[in-house]
Protein backbone atom coordinates (compact mmCIF):
# COMPACT_ATOMS: atom_id res chain seq x y z
CA UNK A 1 0.00 0.00 0.00
CA UNK A 2 3.07 2.59 0.54
CA UNK A 3 4.66 2.11 -2.75
CA UNK A 4 1.39 2.33 -4.76
CA UNK A 5 1.14 5.79 -2.62
CA UNK A 6 4.45 6.23 -3.03
CA UNK A 7 4.57 6.08 -6.89
CA UNK A 8 0.75 8.24 -7.26
CA UNK A 9 2.23 11.12 -5.35
CA UNK A 10 5.43 11.00 -7.86
CA UNK A 11 3.04 10.36 -10.83
CA UNK A 12 1.44 13.65 -9.57
CA UNK A 13 4.41 15.96 -8.83
CA UNK A 14 4.41 17.34 -12.43
CA UNK A 15 0.60 18.88 -11.71
CA UNK A 16 2.36 21.31 -9.24
CA UNK A 17 4.81 22.68 -11.36
CA UNK A 18 4.46 25.45 -14.24
CA UNK A 19 6.41 24.06 -17.40
CA UNK A 20 8.73 26.27 -18.97
CA UNK A 21 7.73 27.02 -22.68
CA UNK A 22 10.28 25.20 -25.16
CA UNK A 23 9.56 25.23 -28.53
CA UNK A 24 7.56 21.96 -30.28
CA UNK A 25 10.37 19.21 -31.40
CA UNK A 26 11.55 19.26 -34.97
CA UNK A 27 9.09 16.30 -36.20
CA UNK A 28 9.28 15.80 -39.56
CA UNK A 29 7.80 12.32 -39.64
CA UNK A 30 4.71 12.55 -37.40
CA UNK A 31 2.41 12.75 -39.06
CA UNK A 32 3.73 12.18 -42.62
CA UNK A 33 3.71 14.28 -45.67
CA UNK A 34 0.20 14.58 -47.12
CA UNK A 35 -0.42 16.54 -50.21
CA UNK A 36 -3.92 17.59 -49.41
CA UNK A 37 -2.45 19.52 -46.21
CA UNK A 38 -0.57 21.81 -48.46
CA UNK A 39 -1.02 25.33 -48.32
CA UNK A 40 0.28 28.15 -49.68
CA UNK A 41 0.62 31.11 -47.79
CA UNK A 42 -0.80 34.65 -49.05
CA UNK A 43 0.72 37.64 -49.29
CA UNK A 44 -1.68 38.46 -45.95
CA UNK A 45 -0.55 35.49 -43.97
CA UNK A 46 2.97 36.54 -44.93
CA UNK A 47 2.58 39.93 -43.60
CA UNK A 48 0.45 38.84 -40.43
CA UNK A 49 3.44 36.83 -39.35
CA UNK A 50 5.91 39.47 -39.36
CA UNK A 51 4.74 41.26 -36.34
CA UNK A 52 6.01 39.15 -32.98
CA UNK A 53 3.49 37.10 -30.74
CA UNK A 54 3.23 36.65 -26.99
CA UNK A 55 2.37 33.66 -24.93
CA UNK A 56 -1.40 33.85 -24.14
CA UNK A 57 -2.48 29.69 -23.37
CA UNK A 58 -2.10 26.24 -23.23
CA UNK A 59 -3.97 23.56 -23.88
CA UNK A 60 -3.95 20.02 -24.61
CA UNK A 61 -3.25 19.99 -28.31
CA UNK A 62 -1.76 23.55 -29.04
CA UNK A 63 0.43 26.50 -27.48
CA UNK A 64 -1.33 29.62 -27.98
CA UNK A 65 0.05 33.17 -28.77
CA UNK A 66 -1.67 36.48 -29.73
CA UNK A 67 -0.03 38.94 -32.52
CA UNK A 68 1.07 42.61 -31.17
CA UNK A 69 -1.51 43.88 -33.00
CA UNK A 70 -4.07 41.71 -30.72
CA UNK A 71 -6.01 40.65 -33.94
CA UNK A 72 -4.59 37.00 -34.17
CA UNK A 73 -3.61 33.78 -32.72
CA UNK A 74 -1.37 31.27 -33.63
CA UNK A 75 -1.45 28.12 -32.10
CA UNK A 76 1.47 25.41 -32.65
CA UNK A 77 0.53 22.06 -32.24
CA UNK A 78 2.03 20.05 -29.27
CA UNK A 79 3.91 16.86 -30.16
CA UNK A 80 3.21 15.23 -26.71
CA UNK A 81 0.51 12.59 -26.49
CA UNK A 82 0.38 14.04 -22.56
CA UNK A 83 1.47 16.27 -19.97
CA UNK A 84 1.85 13.39 -18.02
CA UNK A 85 3.01 10.24 -20.30
CA UNK A 86 4.46 8.24 -16.90
CA UNK A 87 0.64 8.42 -15.49
CA UNK A 88 -1.13 8.25 -18.50
CA UNK A 89 1.45 4.90 -19.68
CA UNK A 90 0.55 3.87 -15.98
CA UNK A 91 -2.94 4.39 -16.29
CA UNK A 92 -3.36 2.89 -19.87
CA UNK A 93 -2.91 -0.71 -18.31
CA UNK A 94 -6.19 -0.62 -16.59
CA UNK A 95 -8.50 0.90 -19.43
CA UNK A 96 -10.27 -1.27 -21.78
CA UNK A 97 -9.33 1.24 -24.23
CA UNK A 98 -5.84 2.80 -23.98
CA UNK A 99 -5.16 6.45 -25.52
CA UNK A 100 -4.33 6.81 -29.05
CA UNK A 101 -0.89 6.82 -30.72
CA UNK A 102 1.11 10.01 -30.67
CA UNK A 103 1.07 8.93 -34.77
CA UNK A 104 -2.58 8.59 -34.21
CA UNK A 105 -3.31 11.54 -32.55
CA UNK A 106 -1.60 13.76 -34.75
CA UNK A 107 -2.83 12.98 -37.63
CA UNK A 108 -6.01 13.22 -36.39
CA UNK A 109 -5.64 16.79 -35.00
CA UNK A 110 -4.13 17.67 -38.42
CA UNK A 111 -6.78 16.52 -40.20
CA UNK A 112 -9.90 18.74 -37.86
CA UNK A 113 -7.36 21.55 -38.56
CA UNK A 114 -7.80 20.70 -42.42
CA UNK A 115 -11.01 20.81 -42.05
CA UNK A 116 -11.60 23.82 -39.37
CA UNK A 117 -8.89 26.19 -42.45
CA UNK A 118 -10.75 24.66 -45.61
CA UNK A 119 -14.37 24.34 -45.77
CA UNK A 120 -15.51 25.33 -42.57
CA UNK A 121 -13.34 28.60 -42.78
CA UNK A 122 -16.37 30.43 -42.75
CA UNK A 123 -17.54 30.19 -38.48
CA UNK A 124 -14.15 29.21 -37.57
CA UNK A 125 -12.01 32.19 -38.89
CA UNK A 126 -9.10 29.69 -39.20
CA UNK A 127 -7.27 31.64 -41.67
CA UNK A 128 -3.78 29.30 -42.54
CA UNK A 129 -2.84 26.24 -41.37
CA UNK A 130 0.43 24.70 -41.90
CA UNK A 131 0.17 21.12 -41.52
CA UNK A 132 3.28 19.96 -43.68
CA UNK A 133 6.91 21.00 -42.67
CA UNK A 134 8.23 22.67 -45.31
CA UNK A 135 11.15 24.74 -46.72
CA UNK A 136 11.82 28.92 -47.36
CA UNK A 137 7.48 29.49 -47.90
CA UNK A 138 7.53 30.80 -44.14
CA UNK A 139 9.35 33.46 -42.63
CA UNK A 140 11.02 33.37 -38.99
CA UNK A 141 8.73 34.78 -36.10
CA UNK A 142 9.33 35.93 -32.57
CA UNK A 143 7.45 34.70 -30.00
CA UNK A 144 7.07 35.99 -25.92
CA UNK A 145 7.13 34.12 -23.08
CA UNK A 146 7.57 35.80 -20.01
CA UNK A 147 9.67 38.27 -21.04
CA UNK A 148 12.00 35.71 -22.91
CA UNK A 149 12.64 34.97 -26.49
CA UNK A 150 12.24 32.53 -28.99
CA UNK A 151 13.09 32.65 -32.80
CA UNK A 152 10.72 29.72 -34.29
CA UNK A 153 11.20 29.34 -38.00
CA UNK A 154 7.72 28.57 -39.01
CA UNK A 155 8.78 26.36 -41.95
CA UNK A 156 9.29 23.48 -39.14
CA UNK A 157 6.70 23.58 -37.36
CA UNK A 158 2.79 23.00 -37.62
CA UNK A 159 0.33 25.36 -36.44
CA UNK A 160 -2.85 27.20 -37.18
CA UNK A 161 -3.13 30.96 -37.73
CA UNK A 162 -6.81 32.02 -36.55
CA UNK A 163 -8.54 35.71 -36.06
CA UNK A 164 -8.64 36.71 -32.50
CA UNK A 165 -12.31 36.47 -31.19
CA UNK A 166 -14.43 37.84 -27.80
CA UNK A 167 -14.71 34.77 -25.64
CA UNK A 168 -18.19 33.27 -25.75
CA UNK A 169 -20.09 33.92 -22.44
CA UNK A 170 -17.89 37.17 -22.04
CA UNK A 171 -19.69 38.26 -25.60
CA UNK A 172 -22.87 37.28 -24.51
CA UNK A 173 -23.02 38.62 -20.96
CA UNK A 174 -21.62 42.02 -22.07
CA UNK A 175 -24.69 42.04 -24.76
CA UNK A 176 -27.66 41.13 -21.91
CA UNK A 177 -28.57 44.70 -21.65
CA UNK A 178 -28.91 45.02 -25.37
CA UNK A 179 -31.67 43.24 -26.67
CA UNK A 180 -31.38 43.69 -30.45
CA UNK A 181 -27.60 43.02 -30.18
CA UNK A 182 -28.10 39.92 -27.83
CA UNK A 183 -31.02 38.23 -30.12
CA UNK A 184 -28.25 38.71 -33.15
CA UNK A 185 -25.57 36.99 -30.91
CA UNK A 186 -28.40 34.27 -29.94
CA UNK A 187 -29.24 34.07 -33.95
CA UNK A 188 -26.20 33.90 -34.89
CA UNK A 189 -24.79 31.25 -32.51
CA UNK A 190 -27.77 28.75 -33.97
CA UNK A 191 -27.40 29.36 -37.53
CA UNK A 192 -23.33 28.52 -37.04
CA UNK A 193 -24.89 24.95 -35.31
CA UNK A 194 -26.92 24.46 -38.93
CA UNK A 195 -24.15 25.42 -41.20
CA UNK A 196 -21.70 22.72 -39.49
CA UNK A 197 -24.21 20.10 -39.52
CA UNK A 198 -25.02 20.71 -43.42
CA UNK A 199 -21.21 19.98 -43.86
CA UNK A 200 -21.74 17.10 -41.82
CA UNK A 201 -19.34 18.18 -39.81
CA UNK A 202 -19.14 17.26 -35.97
CA UNK A 203 -16.64 18.25 -32.81
CA UNK A 204 -16.43 15.54 -30.34
CA UNK A 205 -15.75 17.98 -27.73
CA UNK A 206 -18.95 19.22 -26.35
CA UNK A 207 -17.92 22.41 -24.58
CA UNK A 208 -19.17 26.00 -24.92
CA UNK A 209 -17.19 28.55 -23.43
CA UNK A 210 -14.55 27.03 -24.19
CA UNK A 211 -14.80 26.49 -28.19
CA UNK A 212 -16.88 29.36 -29.29
CA UNK A 213 -16.70 32.89 -29.06
CA UNK A 214 -17.88 36.20 -31.45
CA UNK A 215 -16.34 38.59 -33.85
CA UNK A 216 -17.69 41.22 -33.50
CA UNK A 217 -21.83 39.65 -33.72
CA UNK A 218 -20.74 36.97 -36.26
CA UNK A 219 -20.40 33.40 -33.85
CA UNK A 220 -17.36 31.78 -34.22
CA UNK A 221 -16.09 27.95 -33.38
CA UNK A 222 -12.48 28.81 -32.32
CA UNK A 223 -11.47 25.54 -31.14
CA UNK A 224 -12.12 22.93 -33.87
CA UNK A 225 -9.10 20.45 -32.91
CA UNK A 226 -11.74 17.53 -32.78
CA UNK A 227 -13.58 18.12 -35.78
CA UNK A 228 -14.40 14.80 -37.66
CA UNK A 229 -16.63 14.18 -41.04
CA UNK A 230 -19.87 12.60 -39.47
CA UNK A 231 -22.02 9.84 -42.24
CA UNK A 232 -24.44 11.98 -44.60
CA UNK A 233 -27.09 10.82 -42.65
CA UNK A 234 -29.80 13.90 -41.61
CA UNK A 235 -30.58 11.86 -37.83
CA UNK A 236 -27.07 12.28 -37.28
CA UNK A 237 -26.72 15.83 -38.04
CA UNK A 238 -29.82 16.63 -35.96
CA UNK A 239 -28.21 14.77 -33.08
CA UNK A 240 -25.69 17.20 -33.26
CA UNK A 241 -27.55 19.95 -33.36
CA UNK A 242 -29.75 19.35 -30.83
CA UNK A 243 -26.73 18.26 -28.64
CA UNK A 244 -25.40 21.60 -28.44
CA UNK A 245 -28.25 23.45 -28.64
CA UNK A 246 -29.35 21.99 -25.42
CA UNK A 247 -26.26 23.43 -23.75
CA UNK A 248 -26.93 26.59 -25.17
CA UNK A 249 -30.59 26.74 -23.75
CA UNK A 250 -29.26 25.26 -20.18
CA UNK A 251 -26.60 28.34 -20.82
CA UNK A 252 -29.12 30.81 -21.42
CA UNK A 253 -31.57 30.01 -18.78
CA UNK A 254 -28.99 30.32 -15.62
CA UNK A 255 -26.99 33.72 -16.85
CA UNK A 256 -29.85 35.42 -19.34
CA UNK A 257 -33.12 34.02 -18.62
CA UNK A 258 -34.86 36.67 -19.98
CA UNK A 259 -34.13 35.73 -23.53
CA UNK A 260 -34.94 31.72 -22.89
CA UNK A 261 -38.26 31.93 -24.94
CA UNK A 262 -36.28 33.66 -27.96
CA UNK A 263 -34.47 30.97 -28.26
CA UNK A 264 -36.52 28.45 -28.03
CA UNK A 265 -38.66 30.15 -30.57
CA UNK A 266 -35.58 30.16 -32.65
CA UNK A 267 -34.85 26.96 -31.87
CA UNK A 268 -37.92 25.71 -33.03
CA UNK A 269 -38.04 27.29 -35.97
CA UNK A 270 -34.38 26.13 -37.12
CA UNK A 271 -35.17 22.63 -35.67
CA UNK A 272 -38.60 22.27 -37.76
CA UNK A 273 -36.86 22.93 -41.10
CA UNK A 274 -34.81 20.39 -41.03
CA UNK A 275 -36.05 17.60 -43.80
CA UNK A 276 -34.79 14.10 -43.94
CA UNK A 277 -35.30 14.47 -47.64
CA UNK A 278 -32.85 17.01 -48.42
CA UNK A 279 -28.87 16.75 -48.06
CA UNK A 280 -28.65 19.51 -46.23
CA UNK A 281 -30.87 21.58 -43.43
CA UNK A 282 -32.65 25.04 -44.22
CA UNK A 283 -32.30 28.17 -41.69
CA UNK A 284 -34.86 30.49 -41.25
Amino acid sequence: MKTLLFVLLSLSIPFFFKKEFRLPPICKVIPPYHADWDSTPTKEILDILQQSFSYLSSGNQTTVFISADRQYVLKLFKYNRSRFPLLHKWKNRFKKKPKDSLLTKMNKTCQAAYLGCGIAQAFTQGIYAHLNVSQGSLPQVELIFRGRKYAAVLDRYRFILQKRVTPFKEALLSARGDSAKMKRLIRSFTLLLVHRSSLNICNSDPNLGPNFGFLEEEAVELDFGNYHIIPRDPKRRIEEYDKLMDRFEEWVQKNTPEYLMDLKQLRLNTRSSYDADHESPKST
